[in-house]
């Protein structure tokens, strides 16, 4: 819980620090800013998707894609090497075993050719992911040159190597096919939820 409210904090500052405090969107009850400024580069508010899971549409999280410029091209900003960050705030609890499942269904489909050399990078990803509780974040950061920085609550956080594998992952939200068609459209500035 102190993870979550200094992730939040920090990003609120970071919001100040970038001279406003305006909050772009809200959906479901989690409001997000219109931009972050990030490893000293400032990230817009590309948009808002909501993940529904089974037939019944329960709402699993919200999540937030901040880019350099915003763009309706999920491929392009998958591929892209430059910044980007995606945050999940999870409006209910998802087991580790949901999330090992639903990422690694979603690259396997998503870059199947790549899949044999992402294997050990995707597990690595894996243990830095705990249970998440409704309310908690997790935050996937590509800074290019390095690769995806990952925040999660507890002790779950480190950096996943390659612009390969940052395209793979956020493929599994922004490729074909995505996870989720609704949760792809609002992350490309459609409607969320």
């Amino acid at each position: 819980m102190a993870y979550r409210h200094g992730l939040v904090i920090g990003l609120l500052v970071a919001c100040v620090a970038s001279g406003s405090l305006a909050w772009a969107g809200e959906c479901q009850g989690v409001r997000v800013p219109d931009a972050l400024e990030v490893g000293g580069e400032r990230l817009v508010l590309n948009g808002l998707g909501l993940r529904e899971a089974t037939v019944f549409k329960i709402n699993v999280y919200v999540a937030a894609l901040y880019l350099k410029e915003k763009s309706d091209d999920g491929e392009a900003i998958a591929g892209a090497d430059q910044s980007k960050l995606m945050r999940l705030s999870f409006l209910r609890g998802v087991s580790k075993a949901d999330m090992r499942k639903t990422i690694t269904e979603g690259v396997k489909k998503s870059s199947p050719e790549e899949w044999t050399t992402l294997q050990a990078r995707v597990q690595q990803f894996f243990e830095m992911l705990p249970a998440f509780e409704p309310g908690e974040t997790l935050t996937l950061w590509y800074v290019p040159g390095k690769g995806v920085q990952v925040k999660a609550p507890g002790q779950g956080s480190g950096v996943i190597e390659g612009l390969d594998f940052a395209r793979a992952l956020f493929r599994v939200w922004l490729g074909e096919p995505p996870t989720s068609v609704g949760l792809k459209k609002g992350l490309l500035g459609g409607r969320c939820g």
